[in-house]
């Protein structure tokens, strides 16, 4: 399968790209990364240097790629961070073209905007463009807790709450939303719901009590699912293997005190994981 990722990229660390890459291709991919930002660390440490690329330069690159490879052969077309409201329209322009080459192809959408304890990180009119036009777009949908709650206008309230807003976002049969990272309290751990036209589903894990948080977690389990998710077509499936190796993962890294996901070291966990929540 060959998937065109496009996302936000480090060179130290693990956040978009950097995150999701190496899982796809360790799970059988082929993967054309494309980058919105090139940075030399995630914005969490605070100081950061590189600078978010031009709309037409992420463009120019996505056609290039389309020159040496025809529209057809492309299966999926992930994103992640945009920074701007052009970048936005460049994948738009993205998923209309390939979709009109290749009717069984699939989008999947982390509309990356913000989480709770960081509000937004991405600009006002960005977030408004995933409101108003990629929404539209969409065959897979991956937004977070606090995600979730932006695009429908809610508070959510409980898990049946957070299917029927999930839901309600969806206007195609064919059309998915993932929840990722629902937590009502710290008692109750951590959701993860999958939600269909007709059928929706939960997987609850404990809260890992971190010290700190972790860029790029979003990202992985983007990959994690669409890699598992490409090999099986079992929608169930994928996400358990998500679920539970994002969960052995993140433990890993805990344990570690380090300030970066611990991938590479845990890579066995991208494929077999050591957990069984679901």
């Amino acid at each position: 399968m060959a998937i065109l990722s496009i996302q936000s990229h480090v060179s130290y660390g693990h956040a978009g790209n950097s995150s999701a890459v190496f899982p796809l291709q360790r799970l059988g991919h082929q993967v054309w990364p494309v980058y919105t930002v090139l940075f030399s660390n995630h914005t969490g440490y605070g100081q950061w240097r590189g600078s978010i690329l031009a709309a037409d330069v992420i463009s120019d690159v996505v056609k290039g790629i389309f020159e040496r490879q025809d529209y057809k052969q492309c299966d999926v077309l992930m994103t992640g961070y945009m920074g701007s409201t052009e970048i936005a329209d460049v994948v738009i322009e993205t998923v209309e073209t390939i979709r009109k080459n290749n009717p069984d192809f699939i989008y999947s959408c982390d509309p990356v905007m913000g989480d709770f304890g960081r509000g937004f990180y991405t600009p006002a009119n960005v977030q408004s463009q995933f409101k108003s036009r990629l929404l539209n777009h969409f065959d897979i949908l991956c937004p977070n807790h606090f995600e979730l709650e932006y695009l429908t206008d809610s508070t959510i309230q409980s898990v049946d709450h957070g299917f029927e807003m999930a839901r309600s976002l969806i206007s195609r049969e064919d059309q998915i939303v993932i929840v990722t990272s629902l937590m009502l309290s710290e008692e109750e751990g951590v959701n993860t719901l999958l939600v269909t036209k007709n059928d929706n589903y939960v997987i609850n894990t404990p809260l890992i009590p971190l010290n700190r948080g972790f860029a790029g977690s979003g990202d992985l389990f983007h990959a994690l699912f669409m890699g598992h998710y490409l090999t099986d077509r079992d929608l169930k499936l994928a996400l358990k293997h998500a679920v539970n190796a994002i969960y052995d993962i993140l433990l890993a890294t805990e344990k570690s005190q380090s300030q970066e996901l611990q991938i590479i070291p845990n890579q066995q966990f991208i494929i077999s994981p050591f957990s069984n929540y679901g």
